[in-house]
């Protein structure tokens, strides 16, 4: 019997609520419509745990002077049997993840995201690439896809059916 990938969808939108990229991992469009709203509906979530905190870069001096924060964002909202989390990027783009309702490692789950916000970053970093708009790059989907369907590290204990 095939298992169930824990990634049910992932999501980057950038600072002005605009999507640049949406990929549903299970389920038909009806599935689909309702894992973009979850993951919409989750960004008032994102904008509140993230707001007045600056994000550290690597141009921030490590004295002190600024404020600094994780980038995860934890887990946004619980919706249905999944759960939304979030990750804001130093530019403003955030990246949510839908998961399946299960017990997650969440140091797994913080890489992930680090490993998502490395293929953003990579698509972007092309002198011809516009950073708000659709990541249509086929090198962009294909890590995507490899990294959350490869995702079955994130459980604390075996992959329930």
């Amino acid at each position: 019997m095939q298992q169930k990938a824990p990634i049910v969808a992932v999501c980057f939108v950038n600072r002005n609520d605009s999507p640049l990229y949406f990929k549903a991992f299970s389920g038909g469009a009806e599935e689909s419509v309702r894992m973009q709203l979850a993951c919409y509906a989750s960004l008032d979530m994102a904008d509140e745990r993230a707001n007045g905190v600056q994000i550290a870069s690597a141009s921030s001096s490590s004295s002190g002077d600024a404020p600094t924060r994780d980038p995860f964002l934890g887990l946004l909202m619980p919706v249905d049997e999944q759960k939304v989390f979030g990750y804001l990027t130093s530019t403003g783009v955030r990246i949510l993840i839908v998961v399946r309702d299960v017990l997650l490692r969440e140091d797994r789950v913080r890489d992930l995201f680090k490993g998502l916000h490395k293929l953003y970053a990579d698509a972007i970093s092309s002198p011809f690439a516009e950073t708000d708009t659709r990541l249509s790059s086929p090198m962009f989907e294909e890590g995507v896809t490899r990294l959350c369907e490869s995702a079955d590290v994130l459980y604390r204990g075996p992959i329930p059916l």
